[in-house]
């Protein structure tokens, strides 16, 4: 493996301060005792710091960045003194926070900037009861909010479930909204909106996309998927799989050994992900020219929540 100098991540020594703008975004978690810690890269420094005044319990979760990196959002129940969880949008240069209530839509789950930078996508789920109110499914609800207005609009919904890798993002010309969910019979599917109108595009069963809100489109209509249950163990590997998501065209891309173990997200050709033992690392599609961006320490868990391709493409 390719290796320019990863960065050496350390808790102890990880700087704290305001920075312009982040190419990655990252959350360190302890787990003997629940601490999590958001993390960014500099996209002007390449250093990786610590953000400053966001909650570091373990009812703090980092979801997106925006397109140009300078914003980011978490859920956090911390941040609502109350125990109900808020969407928190924070402005990494100054701190400004702007704090959404999912209201009558449930509870926020995933969010995504839009490409422009003025929407946010939501993912939320509630409850969704048969006229006799015995509980039936889940309920998915995508929302658009309005960053300058604080205005938020239900833009579809439909019966689901929400698992741990439950996802929503923009394709980058801001046409469509793909979200990660189960079906009612619990498998996996990927539903993809007009984000104008809510119209359902397409559907797909039996397959998975990846969590980053800003690094899972390959093109503007060109989503990633991986087929169900991906065993990273296997050799050879399942292919990824490129889909225009308009005309249904496939392109399958075979994979190495070599590839992280689960991508995270795609940008400039690139994946990124987890590279064992403890680091974080990028390769080509195929797995090829794999690269080592950073190693941490085995007492945390650090997993990469979202990249933000005009500020830092992946190397």
């Amino acid at each position: 493996m390719a290796a320019d100098r990863p960065w050496e991540l350390s808790m102890d020594g990880l700087e704290v301060r305001r920075i312009e703008r982040a190419g990655l975004l990252l959350q360190a978690e302890t787990p003997d005792n629940g601490r999590r810690t958001v993390i960014v890269q500099d996209a002007d420094s390449g250093s990786f710091v610590r953000v400053p005044c966001t909650p570091t319990d373990a009812r703090t979760d980092a979801i997106a960045l925006s397109r140009d990196g300078r914003r980011m959002a978490y859920l956090s129940s911390t941040a609502s003194g109350h125990g109900r969880e808020l969407l928190v949008v924070h402005l990494l240069a100054d701190g400004t926070e702007a704090r959404f209530d999912a209201e009558t839509d449930g509870s926020d789950l995933r969010a995504g900037f839009s490409p422009d930078g003025r929407s946010l996508a939501v993912l939320s789920a509630d409850q969704d009861r048969g006229p006799d109110d015995r509980f039936e499914a889940d309920l998915l609800i995508v929302s658009l909010i309005d960053l300058v207005t604080g205005d938020r609009r239900r833009l579809w919904s439909g019966p689901g479930l929400a698992p741990a890798e439950r996802a929503i993002s923009w394709s980058p010309d801001g046409h469509f909204i793909a979200i990660v969910h189960l079906d009612v019979d619990e498998t996996c599917a990927i539903t993809v909106l007009d984000s104008s109108t809510g119209r359902l595009v397409t559907h797909f069963t039996e397959m998975e996309a990846l969590d980053s809100s800003q690094g899972s489109w390959f093109s503007e209509q060109e989503l990633v998927m991986f087929p169900e249950d991906v065993d990273y163990d296997e050799t050879p590997r399942a292919p990824a799989l490129i889909v225009d998501v308009v005309s249904g065209t496939t392109r399958r891309i075979d994979q190495t050994e070599d590839l992280p173990d689960g991508c995270i997200a795609v940008g400039n050709g690139r994946m990124i992900g987890p590279f064992p033992p403890h680091g974080i690392g990028t390769a080509a599609l195929d797995g090829s020219n794999p690269r080592l961006l950073l190693t941490h320490e085995p007492t945390i868990q650090v997993t990469v929540v979202d990249i933000a391709p005009d500020a830092s493409p992946l190397p």
